[in-house]
């Protein structure tokens, strides 16, 4: 669903940056990264709520809210 376009009026729409934050954070923790690190996600994570963009999409904003607490 998330390459054929076709399904974008039935699901909810995911912008690539929260997809591409998750799945940073993700490898991050199974690969057992540094909290510097990790830390550093976690800013690019809080630059990503601030922007005005997120606010229209209620996923990206439950899915940076789940990054947020797997800290």
């Amino acid at each position: 669903m998330l390459a054929d376009r076709s399904y974008e009026s039935e699901c909810p729409i995911l912008l690539q940056l929260s997809l591409s934050l998750y799945l940073m954070t993700q490898c991050q923790i199974k690969l057992r990264h540094s909290v510097t690190s990790l830390a550093k996600t976690l800013d690019y994570v809080e630059l990503a709520r601030r922007d005005d963009k997120f606010l229209k999409f209620e996923v990206d904003l439950l899915v940076l809210k789940f990054i947020e607490q797997k800290y």
